[in-house]
C-alpha cells in the first residue's frame, strides 16, 4: 500500500507547523511509517538540513514551561489539571491547547512556549483531559470515552473559565489528533472560536 500526503500548512497565533510530502510504504510485515514533521518560525527545516547553533538554541530552548502556573479546576465530577501562561493578565486574546489520546498536556509544551514566544500578551491554556495527567475524576471510566462526552466536559470547562474571566477575549482551540476532534465538536456546539486547529 502507498499512501500520499499532500504538504500543508497549519497556523494558529502566528505559529505554522508544516507538514512535508511523504510516501509512505507499507508491506505485510507492518512497518512503522516514516515521515517529517517540522516547526519554523518564518524558515522551514527538516531532519536534512542542518541548523545553525543560534536555531539549535532556540528549539531547545522551547519546551520550558516555567513561566505556566499550574491550576486545578472541578467540572462536573471532573478535576482538571492545566497550566496556563499569563494567569493574571487581562488579554483580548486565549488559546486552548490540548493533547491527543492517552497523552498528557507535557506532549505540547514544546508548541506552546513557541505560541507563548510569539503571542506574549495572549493567555495560554494547556489541559489535561480527564484521566490523562493529573486530571481525575470520579464518575469517568475508560469506557466512556468518546469525542462527544470529552467535548461535553471541555465546554463545562470553556463556561467555567469564562465566567471567572480565565478565558478572556477570543477564545482560540489548537488540538493534536483526538484534542482536534474534540475542538470541532466544541465548535458545532457553539464554543465561538475565533481559530481552530
Amino acid at each position: 500500500i502507498t499512501v500520499f500526503l499532500l504538504s500543508s500548512t497549519l497556523t494558529l497565533g502566528g505559529l505554522s507547523t508544516a507538514f512535508s510530502p511523504i510516501d509512505v510504504e507499507a508491506s505485510s510485515s507492518k512497518e512503522v511509517p516514516k515521515h517529517q514533521h517540522s516547526v519554523y518560525d518564518g524558515k522551514k527545516f527538516d531532519k536534512k538540513d542542518q541548523l545553525d547553533k543560534d536555531s539549535k538554541d532556540s528549539i531547545l530552548e522551547r519546551g520550558n514551561l516555567k513561566k505556566f502556573k499550574d491550576a486545578y479546576t472541578e467540572v462536573e465530577g471532573h478535576s482538571i489539571h492545566y497550566k496556563i501562561y499569563n494567569d493574571n493578565k487581562k488579554t483580548d486574546k486565549t488559546y486552548i491547547i490540548s493533547h491527543g489520546a492517552t497523552a498528557t498536556l507535557e506532549t505540547t509544551k514544546i508548541y506552546a512556549s513557541a505560541l507563548a514566544e510569539k503571542q506574549p500578551n495572549a493567555k495560554i491554556i494547556l489541559v489535561n483531559l480527564p484521566i490523562h495527567g493529573k486530571s481525575t475524576s470520579e464518575t469517568f471510566m475508560i469506557e466512556d470515552i468518546s469525542i462527544d462526552a470529552y467535548a461535553e466536559i471541555m465546554k463545562a470547562f470553556i463556561d467555567k473559565k469564562r465566567a471567572d474571566k480565565t478565558i478572556q477575549g477570543e477564545l482560540n482551540w489548537s488540538g493534536w489528533s483526538m484534542g482536534g476532534s474534540i475542538g470541532l465538536q466544541l465548535d458545532l456546539m457553539g464554543a465561538g472560536f475565533e481559530e481552530l486547529t
